[in-house]
Formats: C-alpha cells, sequence, structure tokens
C-alpha cells in the first residue's frame, strides 16, 4: 500500500475497502502501532521472499510511457522501490498509474472522475461445452444477449496494459 499512500495528493489513491472500517480491523491497527514496529522489522518484512534488489535502470516502457505522458500534458511522478518502479500521472480529472517490477510490466490502470460505458454489439455465435457446460472461447455462453454494456473508465481505475495505455496517451 505505500504506491497509494503516496499517490495521495494525486488524488488516484485505492479506495479502502469496508471491512477496513470494522472495529476489530482498527483496533489491530491501533496495536500494530501501540507495538511500534521497528525499522528492521519492516526491513525483513518487505524482503522475505525477494533477497535480490532490482537495481537495474528504469525500463524502456517506463521511460516511453513517461515521454509520451508530458507530452500529452500529464503531470508524471516516478516511484522508484527495491523491487522495481511506477508511474503515475494525472491531467485534469484523468490520471494512469503503471508498474513495473523487476524489469517486467506488471499492469497499468486508466483513470477518469465520472465514469464512462458504451454499448458492445456481441454477434458472436452461442456455443457451450456439453461435457462441462461452461460457454466455449470465442463463443456467447447460452442466455447473453447479443447488446452488453462494457466500462471504458472509472475513478477506481480501469486494468489495461501498457500498450492500451500507450494508445491512449497518444491520441
Amino acid at each position: 500500500m505505500p504506491l497509494y499512500a503516496a499517490a495521495m495528493d494525486l488524488k488516484l489513491a485505492m479506495p479502502a475497502r469496508p471491512d477496513t472500517f470494522t472495529p476489530g480491523a482498527i483496533a489491530a491497527v491501533d496495536a500494530m502501532r501501540d507495538r511500534g514496529r521497528t525499522a528492521a522489522e519492516v526491513e525483513i518484512a518487505t524482503l522475505h521472499g525477494h533477497p535480490k534488489a532490482h537495481g537495474g535502470r528504469p525500463p524502456a516502457a517506463l521511460v516511453r510511457v513517461k515521454r509520451l505522458a508530458e507530452a500529452a500534458g500529464f503531470t508524471v511522478t516516478v516511484y522508484e522501490s527495491r523491487t522495481g518502479h511506477a508511474l503515475q500521472g494525472r491531467r485534469g480529472d484523468d490520471g494512469f498509474r503503471a508498474t513495473w517490477q523487476w524489469g517486467k510490466t506488471t499492469g497499468a490502470t486508466w483513470h477518469e472522475r465520472t465514469p464512462r460505458w458504451t454499448l458492445v454489439a456481441d454477434t458472436r455465435p452461442v456455443g457451450i461445452n456439453t461435457r462441462d457446460h461452461v460457454g466455449l472461447k470465442g463463443k456467447r455462453s447460452p442466455g447473453m444477449g447479443t447488446t452488453r454494456l462494457a466500462l471504458l473508465a472509472a475513478p477506481w481505475g480501469i486494468p489495461i496494459n501498457i500498450t492500451e495505455l500507450e494508445k491512449r496517451l497518444a491520441s
């Protein structure tokens, strides 16, 4: 969650789940704060399972996305951690976040203040696996209509890949 904590000034922070506001959850957080974890304990917790740090340069995709975003008028912030890099950008009501771990892309999200939807015409034929009674790949499941809604943008972020992010930044 440190990435989201640092993103509060960009208004792109991840919303908290409702169960984190229960009295038991709040008491657990207070107990951990009262215990006073030392920096050494935190370092041990972050290193668990990943003994080698990523000491490499920023990936080429990060540099490319940053250049595209700045050319499109986004305010861009680069975050570096022990295991990788993250990039956040904001322009008015639009924003994005992209992450890389150990030099590999782990994903991106696109954020807009108001959700946008579109109607999609699904003309695929109906197909079902008769043994397992599930829809086949590339086919519509039985009972699905030929028109459906698709979410294009939302404040909580739509998962997209880096190629789609570059396309949105270029347009």
